[in-house]
């Protein structure tokens, strides 16, 4: 094809589109004109709906809520289709700001689970429950999602086992929904994320039941490509841990210095190995591992603190943060830097950003339609939209912010606790005579391991698929 015939290709492609959108909007316009009077809402779904058809996803969604909140019982199977697609376009937060009060008598199972989001987010897990049980259909596209939230808040009210058959349902729920066509890309990664958050609930549920050893082989099922891997494998840390595989433990851990993972964030790997060298009654090296984490974290700690301090809730800077880094900057202090960079890999905010971008999208083909009345007014419903779309991802970002400064916080007062722990065992010993080590470190004969695994020295490479089975090979200097 010659590189002329291919503009004109695309080019009429692009008329084409430009044509449908127009059909949609211009039916919605007809709908907007052709209300009796200003009281009569009813328009306000066909509006809504063809606004939807033509691409206008977000100036669709204040029409929308407007009309939820006039006639939230007309054609509900109707209603249920669009609020489904648009949730699909714009994501969920747009609706989960409604208020309670306007989407519990909204009788569709893609409310009940905004719904079931918005009260479990208000940790309100009973009403959640109720919601999730009884207003969604078993074959509803929305299910596997709302089956891994049933079975999060079955865990919280410790109900172990009904979570853990809500597990297993998720997981062949969401592998029913891959194996069908049509999915887009953003769906297909939703489910499989999904799908793999339930495959590690089955192994939380086993841990919580105190089985460390059927959860360590749940843990497995879990592929090292998926993309909540990485922070699961300090899951499976602990779990080891509880098996007294000690050495295990710190393999695990020492995964996280590998490249591949200098954007995860989370303290408690610091705390968990000076646990696991106390456990081995290795003084020096928990000692050095409390001393090492103080003088890496307290300084940046007490910078984070007074950073989210500074700018609580002020979303549109935290937004601003986030769009910066993607773009490449940096600058704003080495932990806070880190945090961002962790923040802008999170499938959920790259999904925000997207469903963002692609609203901005919506006013370039918003401009080559003639200018009225309902122009101006969609306009400045997708304008009101985009700005809630901006503060949900802002929010999204300092919430995790204020994690973050409650985590670091809270890991130096354990650490604090860890190096009494020390001193204390440590004094004992002395009283005891008994000698911290014989200066023998290492050894292959320390060294659990099964048929399956072979022994292969480290030194210091990490390659790809050695990543999450590191085992050390200390000796426990523990008495006896």
């Amino acid at each position: 094809m010659s590189k002329t015939l291919s503009i004109i290709v695309v080019t009429l492609l692009l008329s084409l589109g430009a044509v449908n959108s127009y059909a949609g909007y211009n039916d919605a316009r007809k709908h907007y004109y052709s209300r009796s009077n200003k009281s009569s809402y009813k328009s306000l779904f066909a509006i809504s709906r063809e606004l939807t058809k033509s691409g206008l996803y977000f100036a669709a969604v204040p029409f929308l809520k407007e009309y939820l909140v006039r006639f939230p019982k007309f054609k509900s199977d109707q209603l249920d289709r669009l609020v489904e697609r648009l949730v699909d376009r714009v994501g969920i937060r747009q609706f989960e700001v409604m208020p309670i009060n306007v989407l519990a008598r909204i009788n569709t199972p893609t409310i009940r689970y905004v719904l079931s989001k918005k009260l479990f987010r208000q940790r309100k897990f009973k009403a959640a429950l109720k919601e999730l049980r009884s207003g969604i259909p078993m074959t509803h596209s929305i299910k596997p999602f709302a089956l891994m939230i049933t079975a999060s808040i079955e865990t919280i009210l410790k109900q172990h086992k009904d979570a853990a058959k809500s597990y297993q349902i998720c997981i062949a729920r969401s592998n029913l929904a891959l194996k069908k066509g049509g999915l887009t890309g953003q769906k297909k990664r939703q489910l499989t994320i999904t799908r793999d958050y339930c495959l590690v609930g089955v192994a939380r549920s086993t841990f919580s039941y105190g089985n460390y050893q059927d959860a360590n082989l749940n843990y497995l099922d879990l592929e090292k490509g998926s993309h909540i891997w990485p922070e699961i494998l300090f899951e499976e840390a602990w779990n080891s841990f509880y098996l007294k595989d000690y050495n295990r433990t710190l393999g695990k851990l020492v995964t996280y210095k590998a490249p591949i993972f200098t954007h995860i964030v989370n303290p408690e790997i610091e705390v968990l190995k000076a646990l696991t060298y106390l456990e081995l009654c290795l003084w020096d090296d928990a000692r050095n591992a409390v001393d090492t984490f103080y003088n890496k974290h307290k300084k940046k700690s007490d910078q984070l603190i007074k950073y989210v301090k500074n700018h609580y809730r002020d979303y549109r800077h935290f937004y601003l943060l986030t769009k910066s880094r993607t773009e490449g900057a940096k600058g704003k202090g080495k932990i806070i830097d880190k945090i961002v960079e962790s923040i802008i890999r999170d499938p959920a905010y790259g999904e925000m950003l997207i469903a963002f971008q692609g609203g901005r999208d919506e006013f370039a083909v918003l401009k080559s339609f003639p200018a009225d009345k309902f122009k101006k007014e969609v306009k400045s419903n997708l304008q009101s939209a985009l700005l809630l779309q901006r503060d949900l991802i802002g929010a999204y970002a300092q919430k995790v912010f204020r994690q973050q400064a409650r985590d670091f916080k809270k890991m130096l007062v354990n650490m604090s606790y860890i190096k009494l722990e020390v001193l204390s065992r440590r004094k004992s010993d002395i009283y005891m005579n008994v000698s911290d080590t014989d200066g023998k470190r290492g050894d292959f004969q320390h060294l659990l391991r099964n048929e399956k695994q072979y022994f292969w020295n480290f030194n210091g490479e990490f390659w790809a698929d050695e990543l999450g089975d590191y085992v050390f090979a200390l000796r426990s200097e523990c008495r006896q």
